[in-house]
């Protein structure tokens, strides 16, 4: 019998093309269900407010210089439509607005998560349980 697994995908999307992004969705949804993934991707700066629009410019230019381009960008809802085409049936999106009412609120110094990080969490077939639908609502889709 095939166990499900939990992938931790942060910190990669971005320097991968679309369709490598894709294909390993594609791998991840075949595997058996219960099988999530989380995963860290950036949103198209055209969807930003000019602020962010600026900071995402610079940081692309900063990593570039060093070799590292950011090659892919996302619809967040276009996204969550293409995880789900590729068999996903849960699918969250937990975008930097959440983060920031989350784990940023009050603070003094500014910090806050970057404009166009989202985490996106999907989960191979149904969930089966009441305990396993409340932790997939850890990160939960928004519309944007």
């Amino acid at each position: 019998m095939e166990e499900p697994g939990v992938f931790s995908w942060l910190g990669v999307t971005v320097y991968l093309t679309e369709d490598a992004i894709l294909s390993t969705l594609r791998d991840v949804a075949s595997l058996a269900a219960g099988t999530e993934i989380i995963f860290q991707y950036e949103e198209l700066e055209s969807q930003l407010d000019a602020e962010s629009q600026r900071i995402v410019a610079v940081t692309k230019t900063f990593v570039a210089a060093r070799g590292e381009p950011w090659l892919s960008f996302f619809d967040p809802a276009s996204l969550r439509a293409r995880v789900q085409e590729v068999g996903f049936a849960e699918v969250g999106d937990f975008r930097p607005e959440d983060a920031n009412t989350r784990y940023f609120a009050g603070r003094r110094d500014g910090l806050r998560a970057f404009p166009s990080s989202h985490l996106m969490k999907a989960q191979v077939g149904s969930v089966s349980s009441s305990e396993e639908r409340t932790q997939s609502r850890h990160l939960t889709h928004r519309s944007t």
